[in-house]
Parts: C-alpha cells; structure tokens; sequence
C-alpha cells in the first residue's frame, strides 16, 4: 500500500511542478546568476576553490528549492492528505521529489558552471556520484526540516539554523571527497569518505521515516 501511495504522490508532486513552471525558471534563473557573479568576481579560481563555491551554489539552490515542501502546502491540501495517505508514504515521497529537482537542477548547475569557470575535474565519474550523494543528503535533510519549520507556523528562519549540525558535516565531506576528483582516483580509494557521506544519509532518512508521523499529525 505504502509502495502505491508513494506513487501517486510523486506523481501529484511531479504534475504541480510541471503546471507551475515558473518556479524552476526562476531557481535556475538564480543558478545562473549566482554562477555569472562568481565568474566576473574570481574568473580563473584554483582547482580547491572551484569546488567550495560549487557546493556553496548547491546548497543555497537545496535550501531555496527544497526546503519549501511543506510551507507551499496550504492547510486544505494536508487535511486532505492526512487522511488518505500514510504519513511515511507522504515523507518518502517528498524526499524522491526533491532528490529528482535538486539533481536536475544541479546537473544542469554543473554543465554551465564548467562553461564558464572551466573543468579542473580528472574523476568526472567519481565526481557524478558525489553529487548524486550530496543531492540526497540534502533533499533528505530539508525535507524533513522543511516539515518542522512548517508546523511551527511556517518560521523559515528555523530552517537553517535546525540544519547546520548536519549539513555543515556533510558539506565539508562533500568537498573533501569532490577535492580528491581533481585527481585521477578510483571508487576504493574514497570508500572510507563514501561511507560516512552514506551514513550521515541513511541516518538523516531513518529519522525522517521516524519522526515525521509524529510531526504530521500535530
């Protein structure tokens, strides 16, 4: 039943996106932007710098497009939701959606920032699969994050400060693991770093499936 109800709310989720296209037209017009200004404020950025700034892109893009699941729900929506679908369904769901919009946003992020800022990256493969990583530790986390800020009256502000303890962590092991892509490198010689980005993921979405029936029927 679970597995169904994910579906159509991934589906539901999908055809809103779709009916309200100016939303992504105007993250991906901030994308663009903000890489155009880091273009004409560093031009030629060393190798180390050139991956800070793009995991930097990619969270202000994850917190101005993910984070807004829930507070764009009204209240007639979720009554409605509450009671047909089940709570874990609804969380997963939400998670699957955003990991599918922060990765398209982020490749097509990573395709104009290597027009313009170039391409220092040897492991493009590796460095593929970070992204992949790092697009659902954050979908994951301000999913859930998006969700708790909602119920307290939609308090954005909360939102950055409740996912610092475990963004910060998986931002720099990001960067850590997307350094070592400027090189030629294989899967085994990141195991160790992959793991733990794969831990602190798995972590953030059991607490997701756990917490978040008790935040949805408040």
């Amino acid at each position: 039943m679970i597995p169904s109800q994910i579906i159509c709310l991934l589906k539901k989720d999908l055809l809103l996106e779709w009916r309200k296209k100016y939303a992504l037209n105007g993250i991906l017009l901030y994308v663009f932007s903000m890489i155009t200004i880091c273009y004409q404020s560093f031009r030629n950025p060393d190798p180390q710098t050139w991956i800070a700034v793009y995991w930097l892109i990619m969270l202000f893009v994850a917190i101005n497009a993910v984070s807004k699941s829930f507070m764009l729900e009204n209240r007639r929506r979720n009554l409605y939701l509450y009671t047909l679908a089940n709570p874990v369904a609804i969380i997963i769901a939400k998670i699957i959606y955003n990991l599918l919009l922060q990765l398209f946003i982020g490749g097509i992020s990573l395709l104009f920032y290597m027009v313009v800022m170039g391409n220092p990256i040897q492991s493009i493969g590796i460095f593929i699969i970070v992204l992949f990583l790092g697009s659902s530790g954050l979908s994951a986390t301000l999913t859930l994050l998006s969700a708790i800020s909602q119920k307290s009256e939609g308090n954005f502000i909360l939102l950055p400060v409740l996912s610092f303890p475990v963004i910060i962590p998986l931002l720099l092991n990001l960067i850590r693991i997307s350094n070592a892509t400027l090189t030629e490198v294989t899967f085994n010689y990141l195991q160790k770093g992959f793991l733990m980005t794969g831990g602190i993921i798995l972590m953030v979405f059991a607490l997701s499936v756990i917490l978040f029936p008790f935040v949805w029927r408040e």
